[in-house]
C-alpha cells in the first residue's frame, strides 16, 4: 500500500512539471534562456530601483528646504549711544550678541534645473541598461558553439557506428572464409581490435556531448535530455534579405540623447532663478530694532532673485566637450559599421569556400566505397591482410568525419552569419 502511494505522489509531481528536462529547443530559445538567467540581467532590475530612487530625490529638491540656525558672538567693543535729547534714554549694545532662527527657503523657479536632472537620470538608466544588452550579445557565440559541437560530436558518433557495423558484417564473412581455411583466425582478431578502438572513440564522444551538454545548461540554465533535439534556424535567402537589428545601434542611439539632455542642463543652469525665504526666531539683543536690547522674537520675509548671466565661457566649454563627445559617438558607430561590412565579406567568402570542397569530399567518399567494396572480396579470398581491409576503412571514416566537419562548418558559419545580420 505505502509503494502505491509512493508511486501516486511521484505521478503527481511528474504531471505539475517537477524535474521536466528539456528534450527539443531551437538555438533562439538558448539565446532566450540564456538571457533569462544571465547574470547582469538581473542588475537591470537593481540599476531601475537605484534609478527610482534618484529621481524621488530629485523631487524632494523641489520642497522647501527649512533649517535650524543659532549662533552666539562676542566682541570686545560695542555702539554706545547717547544724544542730548530731553527722554532719549542712552543706547548700550551688549558685547554678547546671540540669535535661534528657523529658516525656510522656497525655489519658485528654478530655470528647468530639475527637470534637466531627471532627464539626464533617465537617460543614464537607458545607456547602462542597453550596455548590458550589448554585453550579453558576447554569449552568444559560446552557446552556439556548444549547441552546433553537440551537432557535430553526434554525427561522429553515428558515422563512427556504421564502421562497427560494417566491420561486424565482414566478420561473418570471414569467419565462413576460416572456417573453409582460406582466411587465417588472426584476421578476425584484427577486425575485433578495430571494434574495441571505435567503441572507445564512441565513447570518448559520448563524453564530449555530455560536456557540451553541460556547458548549454550552465549558459541556459536548463536542464537538458541527453537526447535533446537540437534545431538549426534556417539561414534562407529570403531570411537573409531582412533587416536585422542591433543593441549596438541602440546603444548609440540612447548615448546620443544622454548628451542631448546634459545640453538642456547647461542651458537650464544659464537662467534666471527666483526663490522665496522666511526667517523667524529669537534674538538677543534685536536684530530689527536698534534701540531693543531685549530678548526678542523676529521675523523677515522675502523674494529673491539670482542670475548668472556671466560664467566667464565656462558654459561655451561644457558645450563644446558635449559636442566632441557626440563626435567620438559617430566615430565608434562608423567603426562598429565597418567592422560588420568586413566581416560580411568574411563570412560569404567562408561560407563559398566550403560549399565548393563539398562536391569534393562527396566524390572521395563514393571512390573510397568502390574501393572498400573490391577489397571486400579481396579479404574474403585471403589477397589482402585484415590489417589492409581496416587502414582502408579507418581512411573511408577519415573522409566521411570530413564531410560533416565541413556540413557543420558551413551550418555555423549561416548562423553567425544571421548573428551578423542582426537576425538572431
Amino acid at each position: 500500500m505505502k509503494r502505491i502511494l509512493l508511486l501516486l505522489i511521484f505521478c503527481c509531481f511528474s504531471l505539475l512539471g517537477f524535474g521536466q528536462t528539456v528534450t527539443k529547443a531551437t538555438l533562439p530559445e538558448c539565446y532566450d534562456w540564456a538571457k533569462a538567467d544571465f547574470p547582469m540581467m538581473k542588475q537591470q532590475g537593481v540599476m531601475e530601483k537605484l534609478a527610482n530612487l534618484k529621481l524621488e530625490q530629485i523631487d524632494l529638491q523641489s520642497r522647501p528646504t527649512i533649517t535650524w540656525n543659532s549662533q552666539v558672538t562676542g566682541q570686545s567693543e560695542a555702539i554706545s549711544l547717547a544724544l542730548p535729547i530731553p527722554n532719549f534714554e542712552p543706547v548700550n549694545l551688549p558685547l554678547v550678541r546671540g540669535q535661534t532662527t528657523l529658516d525656510a527657503n522656497y525655489t519658485i523657479y528654478d530655470g528647468g534645473m530639475l527637470e534637466a536632472q531627471k532627464a539626464i537620470q533617465s537617460a543614464d538608466l537607458k545607456v547602462q541598461q542597453q550596455q548590458i544588452e550589448v554585453e550579453f550579445e558576447k554569449v552568444k557565440p559560446q552557446i552556439t558553439k556548444a549547441f552546433l559541437g553537440i551537432g557535430l560530436l553526434r554525427q561522429r558518433v553515428l558515422i563512427l557506428e556504421q564502421g562497427i557495423k560494417t566491420i561486424e558484417n565482414k566478420q561473418k564473412q570471414l569467419e565462413v572464409g576460416i572456417a573453409n581455411g582460406v582466411v587465417l583466425p588472426s584476421a578476425l582478431k584484427r577486425l575485433q581490435v578495430e571494434i574495441l578502438k571505435l567503441e572507445n572513440s564512441i565513447q570518448e564522444t559520448k563524453g564530449d556531448i555530455h560536456t557540451l551538454l553541460k556547458v548549454l545548461e550552465a549558459w541556459t540554465g536548463q536542464e537538458f535530455d541527453e537526447n535533446v533535439e537540437l534545431i538549426l534556424p534556417e539561414a534562407t535567402a529570403e531570411i537573409l534579405l531582412k533587416k536585422g537589428s542591433f543593441p549596438e545601434y541602440e546603444l548609440f542611439e540612447l548615448q546620443k540623447q544622454q548628451i542631448l539632455v546634459k545640453e538642456n542642463l547647461l542651458e537650464a543652469k544659464g537662467k534666471p532663478k527666483v526663490g522665496a525665504f522666511v526667517q523667524a526666531g529669537v534674538g538677543y539683543p534685536n536684530p530689527l530694532n536698534f534701540f531693543d536690547n531685549s530678548i526678542s522674537p523676529f521675523a523677515v520675509g522675502g523674494v529673491k532673485f539670482q542670475w548668472n548671466f556671466f560664467d566667464w565661457g565656462m558654459t561655451d566649454k561644457e558645450r563644446q566637450m558635449l559636442s566632441v563627445s557626440t563626435q567620438t559617438i559617430d566615430i565608434q558607430r562608423e567603426a562598429f559599421e565597418k567592422g560588420l561590412s568586413i566581416a560580411d565579406e568574411s563570412y560569404k567568402t567562408e561560407i563559398e569556400k566550403i560549399e565548393n570542397i563539398l562536391p569534393k569530399d562527396r566524390a572521395i567518399i563514393a571512390l573510397y566505397d568502390e574501393i572498400i567494396k573490391e577489397m571486400d572480396l579481396q579479404l574474403e579470398n585471403g589477397v589482402i591482410t585484415s590489417t589492409d581491409y581496416v587502414n582502408q576503412l579507418n581512411e573511408q571514416l577519415q573522409a566521411k568525419l570530413q564531410l560533416k566537419l565541413h556540413e557543420v562548418q558551413i551550418e555555423q558559419k549561416r548562423v553567425e552569419y544571421l548573428q551578423h545580420k542582426g537576425l538572431l
